[in-house]
């Protein structure tokens, strides 16, 4: 039986094979793709997710405490991604890169 942890006891989450193995295959693929450490097109997420919106699995990552990083490539708001680190708390919540909508420059028109 697992024991209730304290809020003491309590540590920052690091993710393991085994919460990996419980993640839905959609973000298992962006993840496998992001790991790399270059730099990957929506489309590319798209293609190798069979996903629609793969930019929400990105937030997933990044609430599961992964640094992504995005830049726009063009006008249009095309954008790429790449997994910077890894800091185990939820990095949503903070101006985390250059175009996303939590950058006071954000256009809303962008779908990045």
């Amino acid at each position: 039986m697992n024991r209730q942890m304290s809020f003491e006891e309590a540590t920052n989450f690091v993710a393991n094979n085994n919460d990996k193995i419980r993640w839905g295959k959609q973000m298992k693929a962006i993840y496998d793709v992001l790991s790399d450490g270059d730099w990957h097109t929506r489309d590319e997420l798209e293609v190798a997710s069979n996903a629609k919106q793969p930019t929400a699995r990105v937030s997933e990552l990044r609430k599961k405490g992964y640094i992504i990083d995005c830049q726009r490539v063009s006008d249009e708001g095309a954008t790429v991604y790449k997994i910077i680190s890894y800091v185990g708390y939820d990095t949503t919540n903070t101006k985390h890169c250059y175009c996303c909508r939590y950058n006071k420059n954000f256009e809303e028109s962008y779908t990045g």
